[in-house]
């Protein structure tokens, strides 16, 4: 990519405050002039993930939720044709950007233009968009797939791992799914116990056998744990594992342990939030499952209580969020949505 001259930094800086003001005043008009404002910035400067993410905001606020699609059949041809070249690749982010002010939800565009980055060796923006098409599409295998691929390989370890894990609730039994969550929780285990500076021969024979043996990863930090009650790196490391599996009951568990050793944590305590919300929106796609399946007044009153009980710990969460990052544009907007 072409290096950006002081200049042109200052006019795209300018395009974004613009878009910025016109996207809080809201309006049809506020969003589309701000959607100008923020497709310049991106075209401009593919590698600044605020104007990405703010171009995104602003439309997925214009356009809502996404509407169901079809099957995603693309994903390994968008992987197998990523652009190459300075003209390729600007082309790939220009036309991708018209094609998300169409739809913002669009994950094969996202796909195609993560790709295009990580080509491009900007790889924050590049597994920016690949998460962003996850977020797209949250229940397709081959997107899961093709961004657990790319962040596994650069030892991204905690995303790639819940990319994985969706993968094998999506598909049971993938062997692909079960081979790589093995692998990369005992390459995150290996690499955390190596990269302790002058580690004991204690760590280094736990650190081989879970290599011989293939502990699992709850056994091993629970065994951790035993040994000393305040190691933080355990908790993190059992936490994390649950998280790989979706299971946020047990994430939610862990994190209550974890905080009564370290009290308001500042990883332990968002992750107890994330968690609570995330079995809260499970328990009501369940209920709105069963109404679809059989109305009933009591299902849509209960489907109501979980529907508050559901925006509370959203709310909580994005509000923990907020405190810790003010100026975070996307929280504040994500926060007048309630």
């Amino acid at each position: 990519m072409q290096e950006i001259s002081p200049q042109k930094r200052a006019r795209l800086q300018q395009c974004f405050e613009a878009g910025n003001k016109q996207m809080q005043m809201g309006g049809k008009d506020g969003h589309e002039y701000a959607t100008q404002m923020f497709a310049q910035c991106v075209c401009g400067d593919p590698a600044n993930i605020l104007y990405m993410n703010s171009f995104i905001v602003n439309l997925r606020q214009q356009f809502g939720r996404p509407k169901k699609k079809g099957a995603f059949g693309f994903v390994k041809a968008a992987k197998k044709n990523v652009p190459t070249g300075k003209k390729d690749f600007e082309t790939t982010i220009s036309e991708g950007v018209e094609k998300l002010k169409k739809d913002p939800w669009d994950a094969q565009t996202f796909v195609a233009m993560g790709m295009a980055c990580l080509e491009e060796g900007l790889e924050e923006a590049g597994l920016a968009y690949l998460k962003h098409a996850v977020t797209s599409a949250p229940d397709d295998a081959e997107v899961n797939r093709v961004a657990a691929v790319e962040l596994g390989s650069r030892q991204r370890f905690d995303d790639a791992l819940a990319c994985w894990s969706r993968v094998d609730k999506i598909k049971p039994g993938d062997p692909e799914a079960s081979r790589m969550i093995s692998d990369l929780m005992l390459e995150k285990t290996i690499k955390r116990v190596n990269k302790t500076e002058h580690g004991s021969k204690m760590e280094e024979d736990e650190a081989n056998g879970l290599v011989a043996e293939k502990l699992s990863v709850e056994d091993e930090c629970e065994k951790r744990l035993r040994k000393n009650p305040n190691d933080r790196d355990a908790y993190k490391d059992l936490i994390d594992h649950f998280y790989a599996k979706n299971n946020m009951r047990k994430v939610e568990d862990a994190c209550k342990r974890a905080l009564k050793v370290f009290p308001d944590d500042e990883i332990f305590y968002p992750q107890l939030l994330e968690a609570q919300r995330a079995r809260a929106r499970d328990e009501l796609a369940r209920i709105k499952e069963q109404y679809e399946k059989a109305p009933s007044d009591a299902l849509k009153e209960k489907f109501a209580r979980q529907k508050k009980d559901f925006d509370e710990k959203a709310l909580a969460l994005l509000q923990y969020n907020l405190k810790k990052s003010p100026g975070n544009s996307a929280y504040r907007f994500e926060l007048g949505a309630y």
